[in-house]
This record gives C-alpha cells, structure tokens and sequence, in this order.
C-alpha cells in the first residue's frame, strides 16, 4: 500500500522559513543597532577628546596671553628704568662740565668786567654783565671762542649805564653755546663711574 502523507509539509516548511527570515531580521536589526550604537559611542567619544584638547589649548592660550601681558609690562619698565639710566648716566657726564663752565666763564673774564646774570637753557648760556669799554667785551668774546667749551658766541645787544654819577659802562647781553663734546665727556666719566 502506498502512504499518502497528509501532513501540510509545505505549509510546516513556509513557516519555519518565515520563523527563520525573523530571527536573521532580528539578528541583522540588532547587528544594525549595535553598529549604530558603537560608532554614535566612538564619534561622542571623539567629539569629547577634542573638546578636552580644545579646552587645553585655549587654557594654555589664556595663559600665554597673561604672559605676554607680563612681559609688555616688564618691557614698559625695562624702557623706564633704562630712561632714567640714560638721564643719570647724562646728569653724571655734565656734572663735571657744568664746573668747568663756570671756572672757563671766570677765567674768560677781563679786568674792568663782570657778570650780573648767567642763565643756562639746555646747552645755550646767556650771559648779562657790565664792562668798562666795548673792547672788553670783545676780549671776552673772543676768550669764549677760544675755549674748549664755548661756540657761536653772538653779542644780543650793548647799552651805556651811567653808574654813580662819573663812571660809564657798557650793558652787555650775549649768548654763546656750549661745546657739546659727547663722546670725550661720556668716555671720560664712565671711566671714572667705573672706579
């Protein structure tokens, strides 16, 4: 006799096809998510490693910028302190000129002459006096010239002043500059700075 098989076969095998599709739906969906999981973590991660390094750098930025401030502020008191160096450094090389001066304007002077008023602006002095003669005065030009210290002596102006009664003198102003000899005076008193 020959078996007829009633079972639905086909029927049984359609549903463990469809039972199979499933379960390889859900692993390839879970699979999916997964992924999408793992690299939305490794891109959060990635974002997050160069905030820290974004947040280092501009920390390190601020305290570079503190810095710089510094040292601007610093380089201003550098530029400071060296001025007034330099202007001590200037007051030290005309101290002995401004002896000189007064020793080289005394010894300039000629009998029948001398001065009321000695005015020093920078490296022009202005001298005021009275004199005997105009021929004293131009001695004493002529001295100022002469000197080491002196140049471009020019006479301002000559007034007669009655002075008691019988004697005549001669008003003087002039103005003369003083030989700025840097380089002599600088090298001279650096030397003796130096001691």
């Amino acid at each position: 006799m020959t078996q007829i098989n009633l079972l639905p076969w086909r029927a049984i095998q359609r549903k463990q096809r469809e039972k199979n599709f499933y379960i390889a739906l859900g692993i390839c969906a879970a699979l999916i998510v997964s992924v999408v999981t793992l690299i939305n973590f490794h891109i959060g991660s990635l974002i997050n490693n160069q905030n820290q390094r974004n947040n280092y750098l501009q920390e390190e930025i601020n305290k570079s910028t503190k810095v710089m401030g510094e040292v601007n502020k610093l380089d201003k008191e550098k530029e400071k302190i060296l001025t007034y160096i330099e202007i001590i450094q200037q007051l030290q090389v005309s101290r002995p000129l401004t002896v000189q001066i007064f020793s080289n304007i005394a010894q300039s002077l000629p009998d029948g002459m001398y001065l009321e008023s000695m005015e020093r602006k920078s490296h022009t002095i202005t001298l005021t006096g009275l004199a005997e003669s105009d021929s004293k005065i131009s001695t004493f030009i002529r001295h100022l010239d002469d000197s080491s210290l002196f140049e471009k002596t020019q006479l301002k102006g000559v007034e007669k002043i009655k002075k008691d009664q019988a004697i005549i003198y001669k008003q003087f102003t002039l103005d003369t500059t003083e030989k700025w000899l840097d380089s002599d005076l600088k090298e001279e008193n650096k030397g003796s700075l130096k001691k």
